[in-house]
């Protein structure tokens, strides 16, 4: 019997065997929307988490399999979400 999916995300065949890595454009894509000041209250602390989410499994995964410098930086880069509300506390005076 064969298995058929109901769901089939629109496009993400294609773009996995084009770019093969489709994680990296979700995160900048989360990265550029919170510098551009795009989402606001409880939809930027989602956005910020989702991020760091995905920075810390992607890393994660890079180190598992030996590419230790793009594992570092994207384990780095799961905290920038909350390096960015620290800086703008600062500049508020909090």
């Amino acid at each position: 019997m064969k298995v058929v999916s109901i769901v089939y995300p629109y496009g993400q065949d294609e773009d996995w065997e084009k770019y093969g890595q489709i994680e990296i454009f979700r995160i900048n894509a989360l990265q550029q929307n919170l510098e551009a000041g795009i989402f606001h209250g409880e939809n930027k602390i989602l956005a910020g988490r989702e991020m760091a989410k995905k920075c810390l499994i992607y890393g994660s995964g890079a180190l598992k399999r030996g590419k230790t410098e793009e594992g570092e930086y994207y384990l780095r880069l799961a905290f920038y979400p909350l390096f960015m509300s620290l800086k703008k506390a600062r500049s508020n005076g909090i």
